[in-house]
């Protein structure tokens, strides 16, 4: 082959060579590989419960509710840290202080004082943390939702069906749990404002309890030790009304018209002594459920009542007497929100 020649494909190689590297260029990009990101994580929470703490079958219910309606959204919580102060509102207030070291992002609280803790509602809602007030008000708006039985309207109920039962006419004790406990003096309130429409009911006396059996045995046995005659006991609470029971009965007395809660202790006692003279309001001890789930809407931004206040439901002892199981424990309610088959895990 003639130089020439020889020039002239080399040339041409050339050119073939360029012409599909501009045709390789000019072809679209192949896809890139689509990239899979992992979904993130579900947020867990950080969860403070300051309580009264598990000093009486109510309290007990109540933690058993929290329990319970915590598991509904297990998926959901870091963690649960619970502070029991035993109805001292001095210890309340430090164990609130230090659940809030606990990085929450929320904390459900019991106020046993209506004005003890306003200062660490107001410091939990400084500090970001969603905050749901539960059984009993404080003198605050820190909160972002309140969760409980309308304790007024239960004090009306009670006071309504002793003025009836008695003809608007008598003797009446009325007996409380906790002075200076918001709980307390919302039902007291009612009770004072159903009172005043009968001149002829007279209040012997407000006496507290604390929600024991034996004090509010003693209470009516000290009036019997004076002589007088009562017409009527209006009790905010089931174990008070236990022994108001054991005082009439054990003194060969009549039990007169009166009031109680849900527990199985009075509403099994009253079956045995064959009572049903009285009206059965729900304690509110079964809204610990409703508290616990409602926390979650809070955390989750979801719109919420800023006070989820509910009648209290009510049983009169006829209807007791009619349907009640006696073979569940003392220590269960009522108007508990527990599975049946669960029952025997909760109440012992």
């Amino acid at each position: 082959m003639s130089k020439k020649s020889k020039h002239f494909v080399n040339w041409l190689i050339i050119l073939t060579l360029i012409s599909v590297s501009i045709l390789a260029a000019c072809q679209p990009a192949a896809p890139a590989a689509p990239t899979t990101e992992a979904p993130a994580a579900e947020k867990k929470y950080n969860i403070g419960v300051s309580i009264q703490g598990a000093n009486n079958d109510w309290a007990s219910a109540s933690y058993a509710h929290f329990r319970y309606g915590f598991e509904q959204n297990k998926d959901k919580i870091e963690n649960v840290y619970y502070a029991e102060c035993g109805y001292d509102p001095q210890k309340q207030l430090a164990d609130v202080e230090d659940l809030l070291t606990k990085n929450l992002d929320a904390i459900i609280i019991q106020p046993v004082s209506e004005t003890a803790l306003v200062s660490v509602f107001e410091k939990a809602k400084d500090m970001g943390v969603k905050v749901v007030m539960y059984s009993g008000p404080a003198a605050t708006q820190a909160y972002d939702t309140y969760i409980d039985r309308d304790h007024k309207i239960t004090g009306e109920k009670y006071a309504q069906f002793v003025a009836d039962r008695i003809g608007g006419k008598g003797n009446v004790v009325v007996i409380m749990g906790y002075p200076g406990s918001g709980y307390s003096n919302a039902v007291l309130a009612g009770v004072d404002s159903v009172l005043a429409k009968y001149p002829d009911i007279k209040n012997l006396g407000v006496e507290y309890a604390e929600y024991t059996p034996a004090k509010s045995k003693q209470i009516i046995e000290a009036y019997f030790a004076k002589g007088v005659e009562i017409n009527g006991v209006i009790v905010d609470g089931g174990l008070m009304g236990f022994g108001v029971l054991e005082a009439f009965n054990d003194s060969g007395r009549t039990i007169p018209p009166m009031t109680c809660d849900d527990t199985f202790l009075f509403l099994k006692k009253a079956v045995e002594l064959n009572f049903t003279d009285y009206l059965c309001a729900s304690s509110g001890q079964e809204l610990s459920y409703d508290a616990a789930l409602k926390v979650f809407d809070v955390l989750e931004g979801k719109p919420v009542e800023k006070d989820y206040v509910t009648a209290p439901q009510t049983i009169t002892g006829e209807e007791v007497i009619k349907t009640i199981d006696p073979n569940l424990p003392n220590s269960y309610w009522l108007f508990s929100k527990t599975p049946a088959e669960r029952i025997a895990e909760f109440f012992k």
